[in-house]
């Protein structure tokens, strides 16, 4: 297995946080975007649909937030240590792949609701001339 020193798991955690943000902004687009088609639909057949990706997105949201605090926890061990004059080498295997399997749910998640908002924008919609 690969270690890295404190500096690039440091990085690296920078850029997992610079990640998280950017799809808790995205879910918040997303989730916007769900909240307008929502208002326009009267069936109840689609109003549960949009509940179903209401609720895959506070799951997602909710990685997030335990990511991130995983994060913040790393953050601190790595700092006392270093305060401490410890010299660490170790690797984010396990991290990675949670991440990458994060990922790979919210990229499925993303296309299904971009599929559904594109069915229904459509329709709802006022079409200026």
């Amino acid at each position: 297995m690969a270690t890295k020193r404190i500096y690039f798991l440091h990085q690296e955690h920078g850029t997992w946080l610079n990640q998280l943000s950017f799809y808790f902004d995205e879910i918040k687009c997303f989730q916007d975007e769900l909240a307008f088609v929502a208002s326009s639909l009267d069936r109840d057949k689609e109003n549960k649909i949009v509940k179903k990706y209401r609720q895959k997105f506070m799951d997602l949201l909710y990685d997030i937030d335990e990511f991130r605090y995983i994060i913040h926890l790393h953050e601190n061990y790595l700092a006392e240590q270093a305060h401490k004059g410890q010299h660490l080498a170790f690797d984010h295997c396990e991290e990675c792949d949670r991440i990458g399997d994060f990922e790979k749910k919210f990229e499925k998640v993303k296309k299904e609701v971009k599929a559904f908002i594109a069915d229904k924008l459509p329709k709802t919609r006022i079409e200026i001339h």
